[in-house]
């Protein structure tokens, strides 16, 4: 899927994949079926209104199949957009990404956007109004919140680097002048809301790629143009 916005291109990728238990290969009987959905939105920063179109977008597509289908999601990818704070607006921001510019994570983490959100005051071709609409229903939980919720050896380190007021990791972009986070992994949960239903072969958190120290990625990486997670 690609958008229509004039001189903008952002792409996603969307398949079913199914996952076939071995133990029951011989009868067919499936182990999981579920969506992916896998973005890259290419938007230059000032276009605030595009970025939060595109996002806009895909979440309602995906809203559509979940409609019609009771299937499991994932909905990952870089989204070009800091995290924002799940009550207000947050008080640090990320080099070279304005205080915020995190709309886009604010629709999909809490399904939908503040209607007095500064994102939404440049929109000259109307592509956001009414501000009514910027909402979704799909339950979508961030996986990576999974290091805060749980408890098990290790998990302290982990929590050291993810940030608790957006339940998200402190970076997942670092380069030499931006440090960031970027890139989320969001998947639905077992949820009754409105008109349909998300439970079949619910999803959950088995484990998670570590996050990484900045100040090691620096020292190990003293010369890197660009890491991304």
């Amino acid at each position: 899927m690609t958008d229509k916005c004039p001189f903008q291109l952002s792409v996603s990728l969307s398949h079913v994949m199914e996952m076939i238990n071995v133990l029951f290969l011989e009868v067919g009987l499936l182990f999981c079926t579920f969506m992916k959905a896998n973005t890259h939105v290419n938007v230059q920063q000032e276009l605030k209104d595009v970025k939060i179109w595109q996002v806009h977008t895909l979440v309602k597509g995906l809203e559509k199949i979940a409609a019609s289908a009771d299937i499991p999601m994932l909905a990952c990818g870089d989204f070009s957009s800091v995290p924002g704070r799940q009550v207000c607006y947050p008080l640090h921001y990320s080099r070279s990404f304005s205080a915020s510019d995190h709309a886009p994570h604010s629709l999909l983490a809490m399904g939908k956007v503040n209607p007095v959100h500064p994102d939404l005051v440049v929109d000259p071709l109307a592509i956001l109004r009414p501000h009514s609409k910027l909402t979704h229903r799909l339950p979508l939980v961030s996986a990576y919140s999974a290091f805060l919720r749980g408890v098990s050896l290790g998990l302290e380190q982990q929590r050291r680097r993810m940030d608790p007021t957006t339940n998200e990791p402190l970076f997942t972009n670092c380069t030499r002048d931006f440090i960031g986070t970027l890139d989320y992994i969001f998947y639905t949960v077992a949820y009754e809301y409105m008109a349909f239903v998300l439970s079949a072969d619910s999803l959950t958190v088995e484990s998670l790629l570590e996050l990484l120290d900045e100040d090691s990625l620096r020292k190990d990486s003293p010369s890197f143009s660009r890491v991304v997670l």
